[in-house]
């Protein structure tokens, strides 16, 4: 029997092949996975403490702690609308970002629970908008691609990291049409970001990690068959914003540039997204 588990912390809640399968989101995950990852400063970065991020001023004076949430969103108009994942969101109606621009609030205008996305608009104007794949350049298993995004302890410095993976399927773990699976690459605090083409063009939405597990009800045993990092795929995404009414811009990938060249035209777009909530640190979802 062929289960696929939303996360190693998820392993009791596997979903079965005919249900409404769900991954788990970035943040419910244990911390460690492995990357090879490179740190840089986004064109807004402006140094902050967790102490300075995690404070605010209450009525009566003083200071008064609060919890952050982070992750990982893009912009993809000019009119200052970001994509990210919905659970990055959850529980607010206005999040910080910053990153590609120096740090403003944005209004969270609809969210997509069912397909964890969500969209934002802040006012502001972006250096540049992430391109989306076109849909004539078919993409392959084993293309590179690379996550940029605020994970962990980067969305309390604020200074993004890359890592670079391929295309493991153009499905996910069970035939599902909506995620598409890459290599292990992704940690808490990427969700929402983009996972990018080897031309620097938007192929999916970073969300999760999921695990296929075989069970062996006789010998009460089970085994990992594989694992894989989880993208929202390009049409559910397309979809998203043609229902929410936004323009969006296409290129063709043909081609295969440079990670250095990929990362510095993606900086200009790729923000950390904050989102308030109580308690006392920032925690990447």
């Amino acid at each position: 029997m062929l289960a696929a588990a939303a996360s190693p912390a998820q392993a009791q809640v596997a979903y079965q092949k005919q249900g409404a399968a769900q991954p788990s989101s970035l943040h419910e995950l244990p911390h460690g996975v492995p990357t090879e990852a490179v740190s840089r400063a986004a064109p807004g970065y402006q140094p902050q403490t967790a102490s300075a991020m995690a404070q605010a001023q209450p009525k009566s004076g003083g200071i008064r702690e609060i919890k952050i949430f982070s992750g990982t969103g893009f912009f993809v108009s000019n009119r200052g609308h970001i994509i990210t994942n919905e659970h990055v969101v959850k529980g607010c109606d206005t999040v910080t970002v910053r990153g590609a621009v120096s740090p403003i609030k944005a209004k969270v205008l609809k969210v997509d629970v069912a397909n964890d996305l969500a969209l934002l608009q802040a006012d502001t104007v972006p250096g540049r908008v992430a391109t989306l794949r076109q849909e004539q350049d078919a993409l392959r298993r084993g293309d590179p691609v690379m996550v940029m995004g605020y994970p962990k302890e980067h969305g309390m410095t604020g200074v993004y990291a890359i890592a670079e993976a391929s295309i493991l399927d153009l499905k996910g773990p069970q035939e599902e049409p909506r995620w598409i699976q890459f290599t292990d690459s992704a940690q808490q605090g990427n969700s929402g970001g983009p996972l990018l083409d080897g031309s620097g063009n938007v192929v999916g939405v970073v969300v999760g990690k999921a695990k296929l597990i075989e069970f062996d009800r006789k010998a009460a045993k089970e085994r990992t068959v594989k694992e894989s990092d989880l993208a929202i795929s390009l049409p559910v995404l397309k979809g998203f914003l043609y229902d929410s009414r936004v323009m969006f811009r296409t290129a063709s990938s043909r081609g295969y540039y440079p990670a250095n060249r990929i990362e510095n035209n993606a900086r200009y777009f790729i923000v950390n997204v904050h989102c308030p909530a109580d308690g006392g640190q920032v925690v990447s979802r």
